[in-house]
């Protein structure tokens, strides 16, 4: 490995690594081994593989480095939350979205996530009640259905709940909601799905109860950062006894990219979530795809943990 210190060209094996981003370093320290050259950057190679590996299997390893300005405001969310704070998205903006065919937050596929923690949520019990917050036109919720669980979804968009019905071709009614002024709820005539067509925060459990299960997919990373307690507390109170949360959140450094959807870093999860609930990390796993790439970001890590209210 060939350095260069004070104007001099110098080389050794790397002993002290800073990382800047998950794929780049900067050596801070070395011993001097200047007849190996071509063996210590074969062996470098093979030790940044290595640690590559060991990263996208989600195992650890314990280091000695002087802490990334990232791993710094990972340790105080609010300065990482910072770039962020004030950021806000009205309603219209998101419906404009659906009008308009921006949907690439959309997935044709059942959510690999959901998927692979279904038995979690479940956990045995058969026709568990669903709730999906901003459920756009999720293929998630047929696919729940399907298999004998009853779904309700709240969506601010009217394009994206008919394209729902139409795309899956499932015959449904549509009535008003009493209870909130100018909302609407759509009702399939063959699966157990409704769909309202509301603002959120005016949904509540005097409408429809409380749930077995919450798939939050793209919901806590859509709002506005600013209203992530009252989303929280909205959360928790549609939560019956049993209900088990599972939630998706995305890490990325916020200077870069200012989004949607939001970082949600880890420890804002279990201080919006904690006081009343239990925190559990199920997975982290490396989330970048070439349209994350466009947005200009280094990395991209999702994060999905199971809630569930605290033993009374």
């Amino acid at each position: 490995m060939v350095t260069k210190t004070s104007g001099q060209q110098q080389s050794g094996f790397p002993v002290l690594l800073r990382p800047l981003s998950p794929d780049k370093v900067i050596i801070l320290a070395f011993i001097p081994f200047p007849s190996c050259n071509d063996l210590l950057v074969t062996n470098l190679r093979l030790c940044s593989t290595l640690l590559h590996s060991l990263r996208h299997v989600g195992q650890t390893f314990k280091r000695t480095v002087v802490p990334t300005e990232v791993e710094a405001k990972q340790t105080q969310p609010s300065i990482m939350l910072a770039p962020q704070a004030n950021r806000v998205m009205a309603v219209g903006e998101w419906e404009e979205r659906w009008d308009d065919g921006r949907t690439g937050f959309h997935q044709p596929q059942v959510h690999k996530m959901l998927e692979l923690n279904i038995d979690k949520v479940l956990a045995g019990r058969p026709g568990v009640r669903f709730f999906f917050p901003l459920c756009g036109k999720a293929v998630d919720m047929k696919w729940l259905a399907d298999r004998g669980h009853s779904v309700v979804g709240v969506e601010i968009s009217e394009k994206a709940i008919k394209q729902f019905f139409e795309e899956n071709n499932l015959a449904y009614s549509e009535e008003p909601v009493p209870s909130i002024p100018g909302a609407k709820v759509y009702k399939s005539s063959e699966k157990n799905i409704c769909l309202y067509q509301c603002d959120l925060y005016k949904f509540s459990s005097s409408i429809e109860g409380q749930f077995g299960a919450i798939w939050d997919r793209g919901s806590l990373v859509a709002i506005n950062p600013r209203d992530r307690e009252k989303y929280a507390a909205l959360l928790t109170s549609l939560m019956a006894q049993d209900c088990r949360y599972l939630l998706d959140t995305l890490l990325y450094n916020p200077d870069l990219y200012p989004g949607p959807p939001f970082l949600v870093p880890d420890e804002q999860v279990h201080s919006l979530f904690g006081p009343s609930c239990d925190v559990e990390l199920l997975q982290s796993v490396d989330a970048m795809t070439e349209r994350h790439r466009s947005w200009n970001i280094d990395y991209l890590t999702e994060n999905v943990f199971l809630v569930t209210l605290k033993k009374v």
